[in-house]
């Protein structure tokens, strides 16, 4: 895909999500951008709200968004600039400075109590200008990010650093191009590259590890703790690796025995520390004849994100001591750019084996990810009311096959799959949990952000599959885009309510409605739930359900909205247990017609056995298509090979003549396809045969 294309599908992503959820268009461009900087791992759980007025001085003050970065505690300011243009246009230096200094007058009048004293208590502006002066106190960094569907002007050298009172301030620009090579990127991150020699002049000595065949290489290195703590001084959250950034979010505060080392104890902190585990795409070496390491390309702590932000936390309140003779000990496994993918999840996961993060280690290789993605190509959704057009649910398992898959074809081709594969219907990982867990009742789960919720939702869905695999098959993928036409239409509708604040927490209004129908259905009919294979046929919500979408989603709102909040902020009262505690008691009266949407819960259970037994036929057939698919030559290296003696079982020799050609005709079955892959799994463990 080149930029252009890029450009123009950009802009169709936002004319689908305002025509999706009845949204304005400034409103779906600054959805589409927070969407963005999530999957360019840039910025997490950015929920958008605008705002632009006058402020003290008579400036032009505006904000399009506001989220505190959990993981180094600095302050995320969005701005946007947006042209509903035929063609990309120009940002210039001047409009840039001009969406900056706006910016920076919001926060400044925020600060000074101005915004506080002229706002109207109950909008979101005066919320976010609450929440800026109760923050900055504490806040050492803030990070203002300009984005916009233009194009910007080479004569934009970038914004230095400033001072922000006692706050360091960043400004970073990400117009199209931007995000146009976060898209095509490896792993979906903007290129980030550590110059080591800023810390030192000489480089890091490291041992070198060797490298492989298998696509990564590895190094050993000690590091001055001062300088691991600049780094994450100066790039933040930027390096941690997605899963251990969502670990730390609520542990960011400095460990005890860290701090008690860091006090009392320094020169023993390498004693007594685990060390990291890093990544990076490539290293620079040094020229001057060591081979000493100068730079890290996109550099990732895949595991030591505490010791990471408890040193950089300890240089700031350094109050007790410094960092001079602390060290880190460093494993730095350099991956290359087309092995990411499926090398750094798995090196992530085994290097917090030994943690709670690995609870939740669940990454787009997953069977239970590629099973949905399986469903998601074959099955094809009715053609809904006025087309004749059958569809698909697109299942994005990695960040971006969306776009590649769509931007390998011809012109005519990506027209032909856009019909069939329509940008509306799109799932994303983190929809599925936000989906499922609205269902399930836990919409404060969902509320924590989408990389976070995602996090509550993986480790029960991993173990459901590890129980149970045969359920994740086709009812379970049509019950998911129900539920997602469910969320979409529940958010569609509220954003038409008379009663709905433009731009205000949209996401966090559906969720709870959602959770809240769920509740109300289970609780008033008890014997009945809602008919999701009705949905499914028909891809639409019947009027009644939408009734009492409506009806609920006010209850909603005056929860949201009321002085008795447990946070001021929506956004932070949406987190808490509370917040759907005082939802749940809502008194809500279903419509009468309701029922017509209900099925009874012994047709669901009925039909839920019957997709299990199908998927069961299924999954045996895959299977042994998979053990016929390898070739003899390969069956015969492991019956063969040296370590065959301690793999392989007399009935596992058994089943290897019925692929190695030994027994003429035979085809396994059954126990026997099942015994060949644990024979191959072994195989692929102990290195006698590669990764298939």
């Amino acid at each position: 895909m080149e930029l252009e294309d890029y450009w123009a599908d950009f802009n169709n992503s936002i004319a689908t999500v305002a025509q999706t959820d009845g949204n304005y268009q400034y409103g779906a461009f600054l959805e589409v951008c927070a969407e963005k900087l999530a999957d360019a791992q840039e910025v997490s759980d950015l929920v958008p709200s605008h705002f632009e007025g006058v402020g003290s001085g008579r400036r032009t003050i505006r904000l399009d968004g506001l989220v505190v970065d959990d993981a180094d505690g600095s302050l995320v300011v969005l701005i946007g600039d947006y042209r509903e243009t035929d063609r990309s246009e120009r940002l210039t230096t001047s409009d840039a400075q001009k969406h900056f200094k706006a910016a920076q007058a919001f926060i400044e009048d925020a600060v000074s109590g101005r915004l506080i004293d002229v706002l109207e208590e109950s909008s979101e502006a005066y919320r976010t200008a609450l929440r800026i002066k109760r923050l900055m106190p504490t806040t050492t960094r803030i990070r203002f990010y300009l984005v916009t569907n233009s194009l910007m002007s080479e004569r934009i050298k970038g914004f230095p650093p400033s001072k922000f009172g006692s706050t360091t301030a960043s400004y970073h620009i990400w117009d199209i191009a931007r995000f146009f090579q976060a898209s095509i990127a490896a792993n979906g991150r903007e290129d980030l590259v550590v110059d080591l020699t800023k810390w030192l002049p000489d480089g890091l000595a490291a041992l070198p590890g060797g490298s492989t065949e298998e696509g990564f290489s590895t190094y050993l290195a000690v590091l001055p703790g001062q300088v691991l703590a600049d780094m994450y001084r100066q790039y933040g959250s930027r390096i941690l690796e997605g899963n251990v950034r969502s670990f730390l979010s609520t542990k960011v505060k400095v460990n005890r025995g860290i701090r008690a080392t860091l006090a009392q104890n320094p020169h023993q902190f390498l004693a007594f520390n685990n060390g990291l585990t890093c990544t990076a795409s490539s290293v620079q070496v040094s020229t001057n004849g060591s081979s000493n390491l100068t730079a890290l390309a996109d550099l990732q702590i895949v595991n030591g994100g505490q010791t990471t932000a408890s040193l950089a936390t300890f240089a700031r309140d350094n109050s007790e001591g410094s960092l001079d003779g602390v060290y880190v000990q460093v494993k730095l496994v350099v991956v290359q750019p087309e092995k990411y993918e499926a090398l750094v999840p798995s090196i992530a996961k085994f290097a917090n084996s030994q943690n709670a993060i690995n609870d939740a280690d669940f990454f787009s290789n997953s069977p239970y990810h590629r099973r949905l993605e399986d469903l998601s190509r074959r099955v094809l959704a009715p053609a809904p009311l006025g087309s004749q057009v059958e569809t698909y649910w697109f299942y994005e398992r990695a960040r971006g096959q969306y776009a590649n898959e769509k931007g390998q074809r011809s012109v005519a081709e990506r027209r032909k799959f856009e019909a069939q594969n329509p940008r509306s219907q799109l799932i994303v990982k983190t929809d599925v949990a936000k989906y499922l867990l609205a269902w399930d009742q836990r919409p404060h789960d969902v509320g924590l952000g989408a990389q976070k919720g995602f996090v509550k939702f993986a480790a029960g869905a991993q173990t459901a599959w590890e129980l149970k695999p045969d359920e994740i098959n086709e009812l379970y993928f049509k019950t998911l885009v129900a539920k997602a036409i469910v969320f979409s239409s529940a958010r569609r509708r509220i954003s038409q309510q008379p009663w709905y604040e433009t731009g205000g927490y949209l996401g966090n209004l559906a969720t709870y409605s959602v959770a809240k129908l769920a509740h109300s259905i289970s609780n008033s009919v008890g014997t009945s739930a809602l008919d999701f294979r009705k949905i499914w046929a028909t891809q639409s919500l019947g009027e009644p359900v939408l009734l009492a979408i409506d009806s609920i989603s006010e209850g909603v709102q005056s929860v949201f909205t009321s002085s008795k909040r447990g946070s001021q902020n929506v956004s932070e009262w949406a987190k808490k247990p509370e917040c759907w505690e005082q939802v749940r008691e809502l008194k809500i009266t279903l419509p009468d017609s309701l029922a017509d949407e209900l099925v009874s819960l012994d047709d669901m259970h009925e039909a839920k056995v019957s997709a299990r037994v199908v998927q069961k036929i299924d999954t045996g057939i895959e299977a042994q298509m998979r053990v016929l698919g390898i070739p003899a030559l390969t069956w015969r290296a492991i019956r063969d090979s040296p370590e065959a003696r301690s793999l392989l079982s007399p009935h596992d020799v058994a089943a290897l003549k019925l692929v190695t050609g030994e027994v003429k005709g035979a085809v396994p079955e059954g126990f026997q396809v099942q015994r060949l892959l644990a024979v191959l799994n072994k195989a692929q463990e102990y290195g006698v045969i590669g990764e298939s």
